[in-house]
């Protein structure tokens, strides 16, 4: 066997090209650690590679697998994955390098922790597990040298690579190479004795554990064999806390004890809960065990509490790239999250679209650095219209910073305030006024400047490269760029008569500047969409019509990001699969933050059946977007394709309960509950999207009283005030044919959509309320047209 010099070298040599291989500061069962310089990036970072014999047992497809889906988990307590792949037989992955020391050395330099010092460390290991939680991931190596002290600050490592291996290799290789899954001082009892469905609730366990040599300096069990030590945790009793440190506050020490316990149903059933319930002890609220606790593991329950849930895989790499390639950071990504709220318009209303696009350019310029995520605009722009203060906001989008201003104009004048903001207090951390000539160049000069200062504030230094980024113009037109503002801001709308004047201002841009590539890919998006929510316009043409643009555009700028997920959605929506994905995949290649992109490729990838990539894009889109209605509402549509019909209407539910007056959702609500059977909840839910959109709610409401009638006759009733393809938007449309009975109308309309270019049909011909009709021959006949396995 090598030698750990000769290992060492080894490493060196396969990772030279990118890592330059320093000292060791870390070794484990499953992992040696080493400081390295990051050479692409000129930063330090920490190495973490698998032993040889492990990382040959487990094999590098199926870990590295694993590893990508473990790296999505970015929380402020939750140390960041950079990096991972294989080089020359290593398995590794790379980490900051955090400036500081491990739980392990604090405990082992101090004994004991003050009370209200250990209960904030615990409050951040514990929050940190709540959000891998809610994503199926579980630690299952909790211990104080996983835990790392940046400043007064925990950060949980390794969470999900004990999981990574253990589920990709199988538990008789591991015994093989000798690895324990787990340290056996932390380790609860069901893990001890080996039981085959472990869940979060061994995390808990290990909390308390943890907890309880935080609070006494002595761990749970002291036993000096391994083998001694997991029989204590299988048979014997803990000492009370209380005995070795009797001023605990006494909901503490239960708190503490009844984490562990020896079944898993007696212990905090969530880490939530434990979160919960340490706060009422720090306000003195919680004396004695407050019995069994109302909080759930809904990953939408913590959503709504705090927002979240929406960061949940911002790195993960689909397709086998490395980490790092997909957001770059300088640091602990979760530390530059930063949202750009709209800018207040302090001229005429007829001005609002001025200040909104200021805005969204200063928001792109930033992300364009690559050292922040910045969340999409419109997630910005729903929170700022909650009127909340920047805490609540900050806490909604899950950012540590904010920018926002103000933007008034008057002839020849415009006057922009900008200000980074730290949320927590308030603090402007930099302000400037630009008061300026209104001008292309004096434009695109400050939202240039105000990212360089956003950036110098938060100690990030640019490139020449970054900066002359910055400092590019799209166009040197005045008017083009005021015409190109006017077609986003109709755009966003998104109804028929806002999508007409959408494509006027922007015809009006190329016109102006026909070397305007974004007005081009505005183009593009509009004749594509557009057919969706208007029958009076085809769907072939707007497919013909949405290529051209993209293309015109990519001409001019190939390195657009948008009119490549344009054409990714026209390649889907003409069923050429590949085309597709790869204009998607290189859409996110351009830009990792592009949430639309993430979104319609999740689509794609769930119309293909590849259900768990589909969910990880879903929530890649949401955690850059977290306040979107069509991200929210498709994250449903995607658990659906996947047969998790019970969490695919909880999505749904919460989607109608954030975005009450979103049209698309409470249709599609209001649809499953009338397939359920739960006719007076589709009522009123159908009232509910009636009163938004049919001038008529009557005509509507006539739906549930007859699919309520064909259900206990089945017998079909389809009288003349009943138009539902004049009354309901298109993709409702077979599924309400399908609950009066018709699946005759159903076909009839599938069949129409694929001879008119398939527009949005083929997600239609997947989706589980059409299974009615899966032995139809025609319906079979359609979905081998698709392409895609039944």
């Amino acid at each position: 066997m090598a030698s750990n010099d000769d290992l060492r070298e080894l490493l060196k040599a396969a990772l030279a090209d990118r890592y330059s291989i320093d000292e060791e500061i870390g070794s484990g069962g499953m992992a040696t650690v080493y400081s390295a310089h990051d050479l692409k990036h000129d930063r330090q970072v920490a190495v973490k590679v698998l032993r040889p014999e492990l990382a040959k047992a487990v094999g590098p497809d199926r870990f590295l697998n694993e590893v990508r889906v473990t790296a999505g988990l970015h929380h402020p307590h939750i140390l960041a994955l950079h990096d991972s792949g294989e080089a020359d037989g290593f398995l590794y992955y790379v980490m900051p390098f955090v400036e500081g020391e491990s739980l392990r050395e604090m405990l082992d330099r101090e004994g004991r922790l003050p009370v209200s010092v250990g209960m904030e460390i615990l409050s951040e290991i514990a929050d940190a597990l709540a959000y891998a939680h809610d994503r199926g991931i579980v630690h299952r190596d909790i211990k104080p040298d996983n835990v790392l002290m940046s400043g007064s600050h925990a950060l949980l490592a390794d969470l999900g690579i004990s999981k990574a291996v253990c589920e990709t290799s199988g538990s008789h290789q591991l015994t093989t190479v000798g690895v324990v899954m787990g340290t056996p001082h932390y380790m609860a009892p069901e893990q001890a004795t080996a039981e085959p469905d472990i869940d979060h609730r061994a995390d808990i366990y290990a909390l308390g554990v943890l907890a309880y040599e935080i609070l006494t300096g002595r761990r749970v069990f002291e036993e000096r064999s391994s083998q001694q030590v997991l029989s204590a945790h299988v048979i014997q009793e803990p000492t009370p806390i209380l005995e070795h440190r009797p001023e605990l506050p006494p909901g503490l020490a239960q708190l503490v004890m009844r984490c562990l316990e020896k079944s898993p149903s007696a212990r905090c059933q969530s880490a939530e809960e434990f979160v919960h319930e340490l706060r009422l002890v720090s306000r003195g609220e919680l004396s004695t065990h407050p019995g069994k606790t109302e909080l759930g593991r809904s990953p939408g329950a913590r959503l709504r509490r705090t927002g979240g849930a929406a960061l949940a895989v911002l790195v993960l790499v689909a397709g086998g790239v490395g980490l790092y390639q997909e957001l770059a950071s300088d640091g602990d990504l979760l530390q530059r999250r930063i949202a750009v709220l709209p800018f207040e318009n302090l001229s005429a209303v007829e001005d609002e679209y001025f200040s909104e696009g200021v805005t969204r350019d200063i928001n792109t310029r930033i992300s364009k650095i690559g050292d922040f995520i910045v969340i999409a605009h419109g997630s910005a722009r729903q929170a700022k219209a909650t009127g909340r203060g920047y805490r609540e906001m900050a806490e909604q989008l899950g950012v540590q910073y904010l920018v926002d201003g103000s933007v008034s104009r008057a002839g020849d004048r415009m006057l922009i305030t900008a200000s980074l903001i730290d949320p927590e207090t308030d603090e402007q951390l930099w302000t400037n006024d630009y008061d300026r000539e209104l001008s292309t160049e004096h434009i695109f000069s400050v939202r240039a400047d105000v990212a360089q200062q956003v950036a110098g504030a938060l100690d990030v230094a640019l490139s020449p490269a970054q900066e002359a980024e910055l400092a590019a113009r799209p166009t040197e037109n005045l008017e083009a760029y005021q015409e190109y503002l006017l077609g986003v801001f109709h755009w966003e709308k998104r109804t028929p008569e806002a999508f007409e004047v959408s494509i006027r201002h922007f015809e009006r841009a190329v016109e102006l500047d026909s070397g305007y590539a974004l007005a081009y890919a505005g183009l593009a998006d509009v004749y594509l969409i557009r057919p969706w929510f208007s029958a009076d316009h085809s769907n072939r043409e707007g497919l013909m019509l949405a290529d051209s643009m993209a293309r015109k555009a990519l001409d001019l700028d190939p390195d657009l990001a948008q009119p490549h997920a344009t054409l990714g959605l026209a390649y889907e929506w003409q069923l050429q699969w590949d085309a597709a994905e790869a204009e998607f995949r290189r859409s996110i290649d351009l830009d990792p933050e592009y949430a639309t992109a993430r979104h319609w490729y999740g689509l794609l990838l769930a119309r293909l059946g590849r259900h768990a990539e589909a969910e990880t894009q879903a929530r890649l889109s949401l955690g850059l977007d977290p306040l979107s209605p069509i991200i929210n509402q498709d994250l449903g549509y995607v658990l659906a394709l996947a047969g998790e019909r019970e969490e695919a209407l909880r999505q749904k539910e919460r989607t109608v309960q954030l975005y009450p007056d979103f049209p698309t959702t409470i249709l599609g609500l209001a649809l499953t509950y009338l397939e359920d059977g739960r006719y007076e909840d589709g009522r009123e839910k159908l009232s509910q999207w009636a009163n938004l959109t049919v001038n008529d709610p009557n005509i509507a409401l006539e739906l549930v009283d007859l699919s309520a009638r064909y259900a206990n006759t089945g017998v079909s009733q389809h009288p003349p005030s009943l138009q539902v393809e004049e009354v309901f938007p298109p993709y409702s449309i077979p599924g309400i044919h399908l609950l009066l009975g018709q699946p005759d109308l159903a076909l009839d309309y599938l069949e129409r959509g694929f001879e008119d270019g398939a527009f949005g049909i083929i997600s239609m011909v997947l989706d589980p309320r059409l299974d009615e009709l899966r032995s139809n021959p025609r319906f079979t006949a359609l979905v081998e047209r698709t392409g895609i396995l039944p």
